[in-house]
């Protein structure tokens, strides 16, 4: 059976390549279809092969060279942004269904449900991978549709006027625009609006993973339902009076952070951003059980006695920074750009560690409860780093690959020999690899 957290982010690869290959096919010059109107005599249609220095070649019914200098006006329709809307709604529409559908109930962050992507944390849902590709392609469906209704009601191949008056300068400029635009350099905007998702390395979480794995802990599902003993007395019953409580009806989570970061910056320079990012620096939590029955053989009557010792742990964090990026753009059309980006600022992060052994004998009726915390916050001086390659399907749209780093401190955190906890140094830096979706304006 095969269970990937990232099938969803396997999709928006799946779109971008294919919306590139649909470029592809439409960057043709015959699709550069323009009227020209020459400083003298009737306009004609015809399609622009290519654009020299001085002269523009065309083709209508044969080839023709035109002088630039004899053209006073080009009106052209470029059929490259086609289908623009229903792309980037079918991406941001995966995204939001994702968000809404796919993440998991009281997580310290946007991590995706085990429950449809399956996870260590959890026994793996036997539906497998179609929950998610299902969730997926909804948002395909009801973002993708709504870009197609914007595009039918703003024609793709909208006409873009070329107007070759003024003083030599403004003329040159105009050649300009028309040459980046017929040979779609692409024209990246001065703000950009980026977000993160990816899979997460969590050191907090593994370690206390680890610790109880090796304790003998079930592993397989999560004990999100406590009474305070096993009998009921005064309101032990009540979740409240455990403190367990904010474990209460958990749903387990995967390491993929659906929602990591959050940055705006703005193009200082062609290849230098300044901005700032928001960072959701929380880790997966979660609460496990272990059983434990004893038999006493040396009485005249066995007795049994049980145990039950429950294990809940979470780590929030947000991360606020002042970043600086440089970038570079390659590719043929320079829609391909690699970027690096450093921040420094604070992070507020709290840890939460419940323990709570409950303990009942059948020959005495004797039962009782015994719990312990650790809790900790605090806000510290941070770092950030980060490393990415994005490409821009349209100039206000990019999709990409990105890697995370974002250094923290660490905590120190004592031990609970009675649910078999032993001290344990909690690094509250981690890392994450996955996908950026960008907005350029």
């Amino acid at each position: 059976m095969i269970n990937l957290p990232r099938v969803s982010f396997l999709l928006l690869v799946l779109l971008l390549l294919a919306s590139g290959d649909a470029r592809t096919q439409v960057m043709t010059s015959s699709d550069n279809y323009a009227l020209i109107f020459p400083r003298s005599g009737d306009g004609f249609a015809s399609n622009i092969l290519r654009i020299d220095p001085d002269t523009v070649i065309v083709y209508t019914k044969d080839y023709k060279y035109i002088a630039k200098k004899d053209i006073g006006k080009i009106i052209l329709h470029p059929k490259h942004e086609s289908g623009r809307a229903f792309t980037i709604g079918s991406v941001v529409g995966m995204y939001v269904m994702n968000y809404w559908l796919g993440t998991a109930n009281k997580q310290s962050g946007s991590f995706l449900w085990n429950d449809i992507y399956g996870s260590k944390y959890g026994s793996t849902n036997s539906s497998g991978t179609l929950p998610g590709v299902a969730i997926a392609l909804a948002g395909i469906a009801v973002g993708g549709g709504v870009g197609y209704l914007f595009d039918l009601g703003h024609e793709a191949n909208e006409e873009t006027i070329f107007i070759f008056g003024g003083s030599p300068e403004m003329q040159k400029d105009e050649w300009q625009k028309i040459e980046q635009r017929f040979n779609h350099k692409m024209t990246h905007g001065k703000f950009h609006l980026g977000v993160s998702g990816g899979v997460l390395f969590p050191p907090a979480s593994n370690a206390y993973y680890n610790q109880l794995s090796a304790a003998g802990y079930d592993m397989s599902s999560f004990s999100t339902s406590f009474s305070r003993g096993f009998f009921e007395f005064g309101n032990s019953t009540d979740p409240s009076t455990t403190n367990l409580a904010p474990y209460q009806s958990m749903q387990v989570p995967t390491d993929f952070n659906w929602l990591r970061s959050i940055a705006l910056s703005y193009s200082v320079t062609e290849n230098i951003e300044v901005g700032l990012s928001y960072a959701l620096l929380g880790q997966p939590s979660f609460v496990y059980s272990k059983d434990i029955t004893t038999i006493d053989q040396n009485d005249s009557f066995p007795t049994q006695s049980f145990a039950t010792a429950f294990v809940g742990q979470r780590v929030n964090g947000k991360g606020y920074y002042a970043t600086a990026g440089y970038e570079i753009f390659f590719g043929k059309d320079q829609n391909i750009e690699a970027s690096v980006t450093a921040g420094v600022g604070v992070a507020s992060m709290t840890f939460d560690l419940n323990g709570q052994y409950d303990f009942f004998s059948s020959s005495t009726g004797f039962n009782s409860v015994q719990q312990d915390n650790v809790s900790f916050s605090k806000t510290y001086f941070s770092g950030m780093l980060s490393a990415g390659v994005s490409y821009y399907l349209y100039d206000s749209f990019s999709l990409g690959l990105k890697v995370n780093y974002f250094h923290i401190g660490k905590y120190s955190a004592r031990a609970m020999p009675f649910v078999f906890l032993d001290p344990q140094d909690i690094n509250f830096s981690s890392a994450d690899v996955g996908f950026t979706v960008g907005i350029h304006f």
